[in-house]
């Protein structure tokens, strides 16, 4: 679940948002998913979210824990997938979902794309500029003083921080 609110996010008021975490410490992330826009919240480890009859226009995956005939299942007929390359198996990682991806796109109606980072001047201005007017809130979970990046990786590590994770100079 991205940790920018809806209001910013390509959605109209009518937009139907589902989320999907982990809902070990299940009270404040339902709280925190709903605060970002989340209409409904479903534990993925739960409830099989690609076995129900809910379709989408688009579906965000930044877990890479479900296989791509699934996904493709729970979008509408032109529906785009977006996925980032999650953790995706033991062995070799999330490779085979990324391949599918790259392999299927040129042969469906549904538009099936690879989240991929750049960094650009531009971009992180206009980012800051958002941030800046109060158009949109990053979700910080915790601050750290430089002195105890061990402690902050090690929760970066947990694959579970709510937000992000700042280490001060």
């Amino acid at each position: 679940m991205s940790t920018i609110r809806r209001n910013c996010a390509p959605v109209t008021a009518t937009s139907n948002i589902l989320a999907c975490p982990s809902l070990r410490r299940k009270s404040a992330v339902v709280e925190l998913v709903r605060s970002l826009g989340a209409d409904r919240v479903i534990d993925y480890t739960r409830q099989d979210v690609t076995r129900g009859p809910d379709r989408f226009v688009v579906v965000v995956d930044l877990a890479g824990g479900q296989r791509l005939s699934a996904i493709r299942r729970l979008l509408t007929p032109t529906g785009v997938y977006v996925c980032s390359t999650g953790t995706g198996g033991p062995l070799l990682g999330p490779l085979p979902l990324l391949a599918g991806v790259l392999a299927t796109a040129p042969f469906v109606r549904q538009r099936l794309r690879v989240l991929t980072a750049t960094t650009r001047v531009d971009d992180l201005d206009q980012l800051a500029r958002l941030v800046a007017a109060g158009e949109i809130t990053p979700m910080i979970e915790r601050t750290y003083p430089l002195r105890e990046t061990a402690e902050a990786i090690a929760l970066v590590e947990t694959v579970h921080a709510r937000g992000k994770i700042v280490l001060t100079v």
